[in-house]
């Protein structure tokens, strides 16, 4: 899944000179990262000493890349497992866990016990000519991630997660007017659809929805999404075809949707 090209429209909008600066100061900068879809063999003990294996899904970048996405329930499992198997205490940092890949057998673990373990069907890039590479287990976000320390898929994740901490707080209110407008945009479809409404007030409902649902589209930048673009534009199609007073061709309603003019 490749990210966001360097030179595609919404970049070049937030800031249009970066990459004029980024290119005269030769600034390494990651414009994509791959996901391919591979299982892995997740080895715990249980609780009769037996070891239990699972293979979950998780995501892996491509060849020179190192690094492995899982599932939340797999970090947390995995980290809880080291913390009661070599009875260490990882508060000091409770979102990361030190861990070693061995490349030989292809498996992440804690360098102090072999289990619990993660098997990747294939290597990983070595970081030296040693067989095993210091990485890093992540627990944040909705996936969890390991990496291999000292590369660029290390620094990448870390400054994710610094970014995370830092705009969590914003993106839980865009969250929670992302849910507000996709709520307005329902009941407007619905108000907009029924051939019950007749009443001038059940108009301006309509039209106070919709034009509070631009609004929003424009002030938050979700315009950039084609789904909503659409459903937009069929409200206010809707708009002129069952009310065209509202437009100001008939004069059948005082009000005008000059705010929703494509």
């Amino acid at each position: 899944m490749p990210g966001m090209h360097p030179k595609c429209p919404m970049l070049q909008r937030v800031c249009p000179s970066f990459w004029t600066h980024a290119a005269k100061l030769k600034v390494p900068f990651r414009t994509q990262r791959a996901f391919h879809s591979a299982k892995a063999d997740f080895i715990t003990i249980g609780t009769n000493g037996t070891l239990l294996t699972r293979q979950p899904d998780i995501f892996i970048g491509d060849p020179h890349e190192a690094y492995i996405i899982i599932d939340i329930n797999v970090g947390l499992t995995f980290r809880s497992a080291i913390a009661k198997q070599a009875g260490l205490s990882l508060t000091a940092d409770p979102n990361k866990v030190p861990l070693a890949f061995h490349h030989d057998s292809r498996h992440f673990a804690h360098q102090s016990i072999p289990y619990p373990r993660i098997i990747i069907e294939r290597d990983l890039p070595r970081q030296s000519v040693s067989n095993m590479s210091p990485a890093t287990l992540w627990l944040w976000g909705a996936t969890h991630c390991i990496t291999l320390d000292g590369t660029p898929d290390h620094e990448f994740e870390e400054s994710c997660r610094e970014s995370h901490e830092r705009l969590k707080g914003a993106m839980d209110i865009l969250a929670e007017v992302g849910q507000r407008l996709s709520y307005a945009l329902v009941i407007g479809h619905k108000f907009l659809c029924s051939p019950l409404i007749c009443r001038d007030q059940d108009v301006g409902i309509c039209k106070t929805v919709v034009e509070l649902s631009i609004i929003l589209c424009h002030l938050f930048f979700w315009s950039w999404y084609p789904s909503t673009l659409r459903n937009i534009s069929a409200a206010q199609s809707a708009v002129r075809l069952c009310y065209p007073g509202m437009d100001g061709s008939t004069g059948q309603s005082s009000c005008k949707l000059s705010s929703m003019s494509s």
